[in-house]
């Protein structure tokens, strides 16, 4: 702030043509960050780290682009202002919030805990209680307390949150095979939308996908384990309900379901199994026919993910 200070005061002194005059004492007192003076020969201004430019308009542009940038940063930056967290934490910014990586050294009641940060710009599930943040003498505020309620009243509907942010309830399919139809008809009953398997799969204009380009589940199924939903984070006790749950795809009227460590279509035939998956069912294979007809001795009904948000088709961010 003091090196924009000082430019525009630099720019207003030339225009009056009082560049030749001593500083007021009360501007001569206030610090700035660069020290520059006139070349009456060679019209420049010369700064400390030895660069010139070659003009007094380079100056009143600068000064300009970075009024400009103080203007964007007050009606929403990109990156907010950085959040409170404690000693021993590493904090980056992490679209759509601030994430803190490490443990906590400082205070005691902290100490070797996982890191997480204070304030309305942490991302949900990184962001510390109100008691942990009030141990380093920071308040969350009220518009912290308010989302969280709001938050806590949408998980009592929802099964688990998806990347700490987006509410899922997994939905029972009426008895028959697993269709896109027969998804769709099953999150609609509960005024909710499918999850697409893949974000291509948002061109059908009939599911919403959380893959926008550099999330994890970009370009990844949820129907397929390996190198794909492993690294959703998806909790422990949700993976071992996945089973018999089918994602709607774009293959016909045919979903996507998981099979073995990987997926396939809901129209074949044959045993579904649980191998090489470190989260199976008490149950470890069933036929389509226990599915179809949601025999409760096995993996129970076909099921899916319903999410309260509308298709995102028009979304740049879910395209290759």
């Amino acid at each position: 702030m003091g090196s924009l200070a000082w430019r525009m005061t630099l720019i207003l002194m030339v225009a009056s043509g009082l560049e030749d005059k001593v500083f007021s004492e009360d501007f001569a007192g206030e610090q700035v960050e660069h020290q520059a003076v006139l070349s009456a020969d060679e019209n420049q201004v010369i700064v400390d780290n030895g660069k010139t430019q070659n003009s007094l308009s380079a100056i009143a542009n600068q000064a300009e682009d970075n009024a400009t940038a103080m203007m964007e940063w007050n009606i929403g930056a990109p990156v907010p202002p950085a959040v409170e967290s404690f000693p021993g934490c590493q904090c980056k910014w992490n679209e759509p919030g601030w994430t803190c990586e490490g443990s906590a050294v400082f205070p005691r009641s902290m100490a070797g805990e996982k890191c997480c940060c204070c304030g309305i710009y942490c991302q949900r599930g990184r962001r510390c209680t109100d008691d942990q943040c009030m141990s380093i003498g920071v308040d969350q505020g009220d518009e912290v307390r308010e989302e969280e309620r709001k938050w806590q009243e949408m998980l009592k509907n929802a099964d688990f949150a998806l990347g700490d942010d987006l509410p899922v309830k997994i939905v029972d399919l009426e008895r028959g095979r697993c269709t896109n139809t027969a998804i769709e008809n099953a999150c609609r009953r509960h005024q909710m939308t499918p999850v697409c398997d893949h974000n291509s799969y948002v061109a059908m204009k009939r599911c919403y996908s959380p893959g926008l380009k550099g999330t994890k589940f970009y370009n990844r199924h949820f129907s397929h384990w390996q190198s794909h939903r492993q690294y959703f984070g998806i909790p422990e006790k949700i993976e071992r309900r996945l089973p018999g749950t089918c994602f709607m795809a774009n293959n016909g009227n045919w979903a996507l379901s998981p099979y073995s460590n990987s997926h396939g279509w809901t129209n074949r035939g044959g045993v579904w199994t649980t191998n090489h998956i470190p989260y199976p069912p008490k149950v470890r294979s069933v036929s389509p026919t226990d599915l179809d007809n949601c025999n409760k001795e096995k993996w129970g009904c076909w099921k899916t993910f319903c999410v309260s948000k509308d298709p995102n088709y028009n979304d740049p961010n879910t395209r290759r």
